[in-house]
């Protein structure tokens, strides 16, 4: 981890409850897990995403632009691996 990556981190601890950086962390290690990507159900995938979406949606209206920013990042990514699940390269089982 380099000193940006240091200091960006560090700003969000200071601007964020401990609950707050907890969904964020918890939000993140599910967006960026093989799970939201890999389920063997649409439904599956879909449920991994709405988990991010509970941790972490409250965070998108933070009074701080930083927190907001990081929070939206999460969710497009964790949508983006859902939708690779769904209709990229995952093999599903239908629902």
């Amino acid at each position: 981890m380099n000193e940006t990556e240091r200091k960006k981190i560090n700003y969000l601890k200071s601007v964020t409850t401990a609950t707050e950086y907890r969904h964020l962390l918890e939000g993140l290690k599910i967006a960026v897990g093989e799970g939201i990507k890999l389920g063997m159900s649409i439904s599956a995938s879909k449920k991994e995403f709405e988990k991010v979406l509970r941790k972490i949606k409250y965070l998108t209206e933070h009074p701080d632009r930083y927190v907001r920013g990081t929070a939206n990042n999460i969710i497009e990514h964790a949508k983006e691996k859902s939708r690779q699940g769904i209709f990229g390269d995952g093999v599903f089982i239908m629902d």
